[in-house]
């Protein structure tokens, strides 16, 4: 789905094998849209649940760099578990509204 500015954000799905995974989606956009989709994040290289504590310090950072002028971009990404979608699944990526795997 490209980028469009009423959903914020861009969003592919491409395969990348894993042990457990196909396809791994990966979305870029608005950070404060990217991280609503977000349950986790990499830390100095390992992986952390983003609790109350990281919601605020994201919700600072992003505020200060609004009020500089600064243009950020939000990245992330997700494996998709090959049970729930094996090779050759069709997956419905033209609108949020028919998407056809979690966010």
């Amino acid at each position: 789905m490209p980028f469009n500015s009423t959903n914020k954000y861009a969003l592919t799905i491409v395969e990348q094998e894993t042990d457990d995974s196909f396809y791994c989606m990966y979305i870029k956009g608005a950070p404060e849209k990217v991280w609503k989709f977000a349950s986790k994040i990499s830390d100095e290289g390992r992986i952390k649940e983003i609790d109350a504590e990281m919601n605020k310090k994201f919700e600072a950072v992003n505020l200060r760099f609004g009020k500089n002028g600064e243009r950020v971009l939000g990245f992330a990404k997700a494996h998709l578990n090959k049970e729930e979608f094996p090779k050759g699944f069709n997956f419905n990526v033209s609108n949020p509204v028919n998407f056809n795997f979690p966010m």
